[in-house]
Order: C-alpha cells, then structure tokens, then sequence
C-alpha cells in the first residue's frame, strides 16, 4: 500500500539496530564499551542496588527450584501437559455469529491479518518488544528464571496482602505467552493457577529446547497474534496500516514504541480512546529501550518529544475493512470470549446473539453518516479545527436484558477497538437522577411524586463546597416533578441525602451495585454521585441496563449479546448463559420513577429531548457536562461549553442510553460543543438520535405502551409542600392542594398542623380597679422569630452557607392557611376565660367588669395563629393578688340580699355581715347604713378580715287596718314575703288578721316573713 503520513508527523529517521540476516536470532546491540560515557553518583548508586537485586534474585529463584514439593508438582504437571505440537501455532479454528434470527452475520476468520516475517520486522519494533516485554528473550530457553523469581517475589506479597495466590507482576517471557494463548485460553479444561503456570514454564522451555519453534519464529508469531487494539484486525503490520496508514516496515521509532506499549491494555492505551495514555505508554516503553541500551540519549529524546496523535491517520481514513453490524459483533464476540474463557478466533463456536438485523443495519445506516441530519460538522473557525464528535449507544429490551442494536461510533469501520457503547466515557451528569435520586427516595423514604423540594444554596454536607445548578439559580420551592424535568441539582442531592440518612451508605451502595453500577465501593460512593460526580463514569450500557428495571417491576437483568453458544469441534455441551433477574427495587418505587421520567419528556424545560416526543408515551432523561470556568478560561473553550451530553429515552419495553462527546482527552487542547453557537442549538445530536434509534424500534416493533400500574401503589392528595404529608382541610384553598402518586406502604396522611410554635418565655401583669371594672395591662415577650407575625409573601428569601441571601418562589407557607402568629392573653376567673384579647404586637389591654367577683382571677398568654387559634404555645398565666383587688361596697337602698352577695363574692365572711333591721321608709329590707361605714365605697376585704360588718336594714310594721290595698300587708304578699289569705275578697278595709293562727293588731315583717296571714274584712 502506499505510505500514508498525518499532515502533522515530524519526519523521523529510522533506527536500525543489528541485521536483519543474523542467524543465530541473537541481536547485535550497537552500542560498545566504549561508547559508554562515565556513570554519574546516582548512576552507580543505582548500579550497586540491580546487583544487590540480582544477588537476592538467583539466591531465591536457587531455593525455589531446589525445594523437592515443587519439583514433584512439575513432574505430575509435566504428565497432564498439552503436547506440543508445531501445527498448532500455524493453523487457527474460526466461529460464526449469529442475529437473533439464527441468521449469520460474521465469520471470525473474517479477520483482516497481513502476517509479517521475522526478517521483515524493522529492528526498532524488536528492540521495543523485547524492551518492553521480555529484555532477555534471545539469550533464555524459554524461562527467564531471575525476572521471574523476582515477579513471584512481588506476587507472593500480593498473595499475603490478598489471601490468594496471584501471577498479576506477569514474569511471562514472550515464549510462555505464546504457549498460554495457544493452549490455556482455548481450552477450559486447561490447568489454572499454579499448575498452569508450571505447564506454561516446562511447555516453554521444551519448545525452545526441541526446537518445536525457532527464537525467530517464536517473535514473528507472537507479533503476528496479539490484539493492537484494532477490532478484527491482527498483527503488527495490519495494525500498523490501521494506525499510521504505512506498513510495518515503514514505521519510526516512536510508532515501534506505541506498538509495543499498546498490547498490555489495548482499550486503555488506544490514542482514539485516551491520547494521554497513549502517549505515556510509548513513553515508558521508549525510557526501557533506553534503559536497556537499544536506543542512545538523543534518540530517546528525539522519539519522546513526537506525540503520538501527530503520528495518527484520521479515522476515516482507516485501511480497515468494513463489515456489517460490526459495533454488535465486536460486543458479542467480547461476550462470547467472558462467558466461555475462550477465544471464539481459536475455539470454533456458534455464537447466538440477540441482534436485531433491521435495527443494527438502520444504525449502521448512522455510523457511516448516510442519516444527512444526523452529521454533524462541528468546526472551531478560530482554531480552523474540526472538532471530532463521537456517539455510543444501546437499545436493550427491558424485560430480558438483551441488546437488539449498537452505536458503537461514527466510522465504526473495523478501525478502532473503542466501542462507546461499553466504554465508560464519561460521567453521568443529571442522566440518572431519577434513578440514583428518585427511585431511592420512594423506596426507603416514603417520597410521593408531588413532594416539594427547596432549592436553596447548600454546601455538600462536611464541606464548604457550594453546589450550583446549570442555570446558576436557586428556585425556591419546586415541585418533585419539576426538579426532573428542569434537572434541579439541589433536590436530588436532598433526596439522595434524605435516603443515605434512612439506610446508609452501605444499602445505598448495594443499591447501586444491584442496579448494574459494579464499580461503586463504600471506599469511593458520594452523594454527588445522584448529579454525576466527576469520579463517578458510567457506560451506556450500563445506563440502559439500569434504566431498564424501572421498566421490569424493578429487577435488573445484565445486559448481554450472547444467547447461546455451540462448540463446534467438541463434544461441549452448548452453554445457555443465566441471566436471571436480581430484584433492586419495588414495583412501587420503578413505577413512581417512570412517572417522573414521562414528565421530563412531555414538559417543555428540556428543549433537547423534545424530539422524542410521540404519540405515545415516552419516558426520558438527559445529562450534561461541561467545563468549568476555570477550565474553559486555562483552555480557551467558551465558558459553559460542554464536554459531552447523554440521554436516556424508553418506551415500555425499551430503553435507549446515548452519549455523544469527544474520545480525545487532551486537557490542554480540549474538544467541546458550544451551548449558545449553532453547534448544539442547530444539531442537537443527542436527542435527534435518539428519536432515529425510538423510529427504528417503532418500526420493528410498533408504538409503545404506558407502563401498567402496580397496585402497591396508591394515589395520595395532601396540603402542598407537607411532608410527612399533611390531610386537607375542610373549605381549604384547592390551590393550596397537591395530588399525586405513593408506595402504598407510606400512605399515611397527618392531621394539618402549622408550624410549631415557639414557647412563651414570660410576661408582666399589671392591673387596676375601679369598682367593679378591672383593667389589665399585659406585656408578652416579643415573638423569636419575627417573620412569623405577618402572612408569608409568595417569595422566599434563602441563605447562602457563606453569607449572603437570594429569593426563590413560595409555594406553599402555613400561614396561607392557619394565618401568622398572634399574641393571645385571657381573663380567668376560677380558669374560666371571661375575657380576652389577640393582637398582633406582644402589649395588650384588656377590661372587664365583674359585678359579683367570686373565685381566682388570673390573666394567662400565649402565641398562637389568628386563624387557628386552637393551636397555641405553652400558657404562662399570673394570678391577681385577692389582697390586691378592691370591691365598691354597694350604697344606700341596695337590696340586703345582693349586698351580701356582693360582699361575699369580694371575699367577706358571710357569717360576719349582721343585719339590724330599723323602721324607715316603706321598703323592705333595703340597707341604710353599715358600720364600719363602707357603703358606696372601694374597700379591700383583706383589710377588713375578721371584722363584723353591721348593717342597718329597713323593716316594715304592718298593722290590722287602712285599705288592703294600699297597705303594707299587701306589698309584703306581693314580694312574696308573707302568704296572705283574703278570704274570696280582693279589697276592703282591714278589720283583723291572725299571724300562723295568732290574732294581732301588727307585727314586723322581719320578724314573721313567710308566715301566713288570714284577713278579715269590715
């Protein structure tokens, strides 16, 4: 092919070391003795320790092969040990995949593979190799016993620290694995552990020591095998093409180096994935070139300052050969290789899939950007850059857990490992609210779906770091609802606090972990993840997968490509992988997050999920990240620029989860889309492809339904902004009222109650006394909190943690409906009220006449709400003094009776009153005068304790003549004084009577009243 270069790559001079026709396969280095310049101090120093090192390394690795157990297990491990056999190495087995149709789809030995010769191989890429890999390859037989003794050393204190044993600090030579990948990872009989280990070692040095294999043959294959990070792709020189678009034997050495690094962690150092690690990889590969002598000073330097990215040829400018449905079978055939432990391009198998051939050719259809709408071209016209955006995405089936189609990314033409599908890009952002947040917060606190938030200034709780929202703005009181669809951050960390505080970090890990989130360790879990902890990154299978149990009753089902799997050429059993539900969550609970995930669609606060809109329902969320300011200004990207956006979007039985960013990670020079230019408010990629992938699943499988209710769940209508949730009261303002969903084992309504009222600390009483009026001036400690005495505005006023204060929206205060706080005060007599007072200031005044004072008198205050004046504070009540209080002594002509009455209800004795009774004027016992001379005045009975009281009381002489009726005889009947019996007349002139039977002539009233008189007329 013709040699292809990036614009950007620096010309480098090839480095050959040796010659290509040695025989012998050793390696001739170029440097000499004399060519060495004199070591430095730390030079030497580190010198003296690799002897050290050595020394302790032979003397163990002598003690190890001299114990007689290891030596037996060899000999019974040499017994159980694969045979070698040339053929094996040269020929390889191939599998098919399959659609969920049981049609085929792929054939492994599909793979695109140009196999290099050992003596086409530049000297740079051996160099790298054995640098990196296996430094004492040509001179070992097979088994480098000091590297790895002094890997087993370091595994040994793994296996200490871990409580088993491990070969992790590899050890492996460039022989052993080979061996291990032809005999150990297409077999699953194969021996593990220990034993496998033993095998690789003796299988190795037999190898070399027959001469199974040449030292020259042993290199070509295993460069020729290994995965480059080239999906189906194998080999140095394909890779090479795929890469650097130039044949292996055209590389330089800084891409020798990257080939070479690239190979212990293909997704990770894939400079399409992450260019920094990439770039370090070749780094430390090109320092142990260095190190080892392969490459002078300035070779090192010269190669190290070459970025890779500057070596690279654009993706879709790839040599690789395009096949169908490749971002599902690169999934599938991962699977397949986890499930069984074995490599489906060495162990021929049918693999059955779950793809959905429409779906994933319509997808497709996308990634070779033939949707003209959904291409965008995103170019910085300052930098005179195009700026690379990439997709991932996965429609999964909520009710089995199987993938019907990937979005692996644009250009996904076989050129690039890294499926964005499965790859943890990025941080969730605000995507799983509802399901980190929400879901949560129904299960464990009772939350309904019209609960109210307050969105308010607040620190991540132990910190003085203040959250924000995307708008920069605190709301108030926002309805439940509202927080999803407008993404709030404040009350999802509240709701996700809320339930860390019912069950702990530890069932909210467990959580999190059910839900398909196996990364999340008590060691790493935050509450910030609920709004997409920057540590906290999330693939969009595994959003799908937990999206997908708020769909399936809350039960979580992995998901997964594979459905079945045949060996074709053993006698295997086929292998049906289990994937059972694990419950999560409540029927309740999912539902309840379904709910609020349909309101985020159909509301209009998310202009970039409206494109998924239907006619049906429809259930959704998205997620945003983007640069910080301090970010933005050190990199010269627009403030508020994203990094990249997802969203998640489901019917009944489908759930969506996209991503679309950036694969570069460069932070110096990074990539971004600008929130205000046309880039996202003329494209809008995330939400106008996810409504492409819900058309395709429309087309393959009709509209979408609303999910079914469970009946564990209960409608709930409360007092808005209540919780625990408060019951409505009768004739209350309907406005005032929420209605919404609950788990039915929170359905408890509490009786409506205003805030609670602050306690009553003291007041001062002071009274005074005109006769019978009382007057009491009252002093009530001034109310604590001062808002309280007026009804609330509908704005609220909140706080910054650090100082400072903002306003937000009321929705709901209790005042609205039991009204603001008031000073009540009451006068008892005997602790009943006679009277009372309620103002809005703490001073009051209050009157009141008592005509017949008897009992305790007291005056008693409290706070309470002047349309709820049932609910009132403590009560703190101060009795008056009887000593204190002073009575108006009746005056002349009252009626005895009532001036005993009086007298004694003012605290007199009423044993002590005496009556003389005198004969003045013509009524009856009507008080004249009294001694101690008191009448008409204000006394104080306490001053007049044990004093008698002698009253003189008129009294009336009624004699036998004069008219009936004018006569005092008749007054005294009609007062009901005396029983008079006139004989069947009414008037006449009075001859006689008889008194109880006595005749006589008078008497006084006083001394004979009720008695019965009988009258005889003339």
């Amino acid at each position: 092919m013709t040699n292809r270069k990036s614009k950007n790559e620096p010309e480098i001079p090839h480095i050959k070391r040796g010659s290509s026709n040695n025989t012998d396969g050793s390696q001739k280095k170029t440097k000499t003795k004399k060519d060495k310049k004199p070591l430095t101090p730390e030079q030497k120093k580190l010198k003296r320790q690799r002897i050290v090192a050595w020394i302790l390394i032979v003397c163990v690795s002598i003690g190890i092969i001299g114990v007689t157990g290891v030596g037996a297990l060899t000999v019974k491990n040499m017994k159980n040990a694969p045979v070698l056999k040339k053929d094996d190495f040269l020929t390889q087995s191939a599998s098919n995949i399959f659609d969920k149709n049981g049609e085929p789809i792929y054939n492994t030995a599909a793979k695109k593979s140009d196999p290099t010769t050992f003596d086409q191989v530049p000297q740079s890429l051996i160099d790298a190799f054995v640098a990196v890999e296996d430094s004492r390859f040509f001179v070992h037989g097979g088994w480098d016993v000091p590297r790895f003794t002094k890997a087993a050393l370091s595994n040994l204190l793994d296996s200490l620290r871990h409580g088993s044993i491990s070969f992790g600090q590899g050890g492996s030579t460039l022989t052993m694995q080979l061996i291990k990948n032809q005999y150990f990872m297409e077999n699953e009989d194969a021996a593990t552990g220990v034993n496998r280990k033993l095998q690789e070692i003796y299988l190795s040095t037999k190898l070399e020591r027959e001469q199974v294999l040449s030292k020259k043959m042993i290199f070509e294959l295993y460069i020729n095998m290994i995965n480059y990070g080239v999906p189906r792709t194998m080999g140095a020189d394909a890779s090479a093409q795929a890469y650097f678009g130039k044949r292996l034997s055209e590389i330089n050495l800084t891409e020798a180096a990257f080939l070479a690094g690239v190979i212990n962690a293909p997704s990770v150092n894939n400079p399409y994935y992450s260019i920094e690690a990439a770039d370090e990889r070749t780094k430390e590969v090109l320092y142990l070139m260095n190190y080892h002598g392969y490459i002078t000073d300035e070779e090192y330097q010269l190669a190290k300052a070459v970025r890779v990215e500057d070596l690279l040829v654009e993706s879709s400018a790839s040599e690789g050969e395009m096949f169908e449905y490749q971002a599902f079978i690169d999934v599938a055939y991962q699977e397949a290789q986890e499930l069984t432990g074995l490599d489906p391009g060495k162990v021929s198998m049918n693999i059955y899939t779950s793809m959905d051939p429409t779906v994933q050719k319509g997808i497709d259809d996308f990634q070779n950007r033939k949707i003209t709408d959904l291409n965008p071209s995103l170019v910085d016209e300052e930098k005179n850059e195009y700026r690379p955006i990439q997709v991932g995405s996965v429609i999964l089936n909520n009710h089995t857990g199987e993938i019907a189609g990937i979005v692996g990314g644009f250009d996904y033409n076989g050129a690039f490992l890294h499926n964005r599908a499965i790859a943890r890009n990025s941080s969730p952002a605000s995507v799983m609210k509802p399901h980190i947040a929400y879901a949560p917060a129904f299960e464990y606190q009772g939350l309904a779906t019209s609960h109210v938030f307050l969105d308010a200034p607040m620190n991540y709780r132990g910190t003085d770091i203040l959250i924000g929202n995307y708008d920069g703005r605190y709301l108030g009181q926002v309805p439940l609802m509202m927080a999803v669809a407008d993404s709030r951050n404040i009350p999802a960390l509240e709701a996700t606090q809320g339930t860390i505080d019912t069950i702990g970090n530890e069932k909210m890990v467990e959580y999190l972990n059910k839900l398909g989130f196996s990364s999340v360790s008590e060691d790493n879990f935050r509450p910030g993840f609920a709004i997409g902890d920057g540590t906290f990154t999330v693939s969009p299978v595994e959003l799908a997968g937990a999206n997908a149990v708020m769909f399936n009753d809350g039960n979580y089902i992995k998901p997964h490509t594979v459905t079945r799997i045949e060996f074709l050429d053993s006698d295997r059993e086929p292998y049906v992988p289990s994937h059972t539900a694990t419950p999560v969550i409540s029927d309740a609970s999912a539902w309840l997050t379904t709910r609020i995930m349909k309101y985020a669609v159909e509301s209009s606060y998310n202009p970039v999920i409206s494109p998924v809109r239907r006619n049906y329902p429809v259930f959704g969320k998205t997620g945003t990240n983007k640069y910080d300011d301090e970010t933005a200004d050190a990199t010269g990207v627009p403030r508020n620029s994203i990094k990249d956006r997802l969203m998640i979007t489901a019917t009944s039985e489908y759930s969506i989860a996209t991503w679309t960013g950036f694969d570069s990670k460069d932070k110096k020079n990074p990539y971004f889309i600008d929130e205000y230019g046309v880039d996202e408010a003329s494209q809008n990629l995330t939400g106008k492809l996810n409504s492409y992938l819900l058309t395709l699943i429309e087309e393959s499988y009709g509209a979408g339904d609303d999910v079914a209710r469970p009946g564990s769940v209960a409608d709930i209508q409360h007092i808005l902004g209540t919780f625990p949730y408060q019951a409505p009261v009768e004739g209350m303002d309907q406005s005032l009222l929420a209605t919404g969903y609950i788990k039915r084992d929170f359905l408890k309504l509490a009786e409506a109650s205003p805030k609670d009222l602050a306690a009553l600390s003291d007041h001062k009483v002071m009274m005074n006394q005109k006769g019978n009026k009382f007057n009491f001036d009252i002093k009530m400690a001034t109310y604590p909190d001062a808002s309280q005495l007026t009804v609330a505005p509908s704005t609220i006023t909140m706080n910054y943690p650090s100082g400072g204060t903002v306003d937000g929206k009321r929705l709901y205060d209790p005042s609205w409906l039991f009204g603001a706080v008031r000073y009540k005060s009451e006068i008892r007599v005997d602790g009943k009220p006679i009277a009372e007072s309620m103002t809005e200031g703490p001073n009051q005044e209050i009157s009141v006449t008592i005509e017949n004072l008897k009992g305790k008198i007291e005056a008693c205050s409290y706070y309470t709400f002047d349309k709820s004046t049932g609910k009132k504070s403590n009560v703190v009540c101060t009795a008056v003094d009887a000593k204190e209080i002073s009575v108006l002594v009746r005056s002349a002509g009252t009626a005895f009776n009532d001036f005993v009455e009086q007298m004694v209800a003012a605290g007199f004795n009423r044993d002590l009153i005496q009556a003389n009774y005198v004969l003045e004027g013509n009524k009856y016992k009507s008080v004249v005068a009294s001694d101690p001379n008191i009448l008409g005045k204000n006394v104080k009975p306490g001053d007049y304790s044990g004093t008698v009281i002698s009253v003189n009381v008129t009294d009336l002489e009624i004699t036998a003549s004069g008219d009936y009726l004018r006569s005092n005889l008749k007054r005294a009947a009609d007062a009901g004084y005396l029983t008079v019996d006139t004989q069947g007349k009414s008037s006449g002139i009075i001859d006689s009577f008889t008194v109880d039977g006595t005749a006589m002539s008078s008497f006084r009233l006083s001394d004979h009243e009720g008695s019965q008189v009988v009258v005889n007329f003339k």
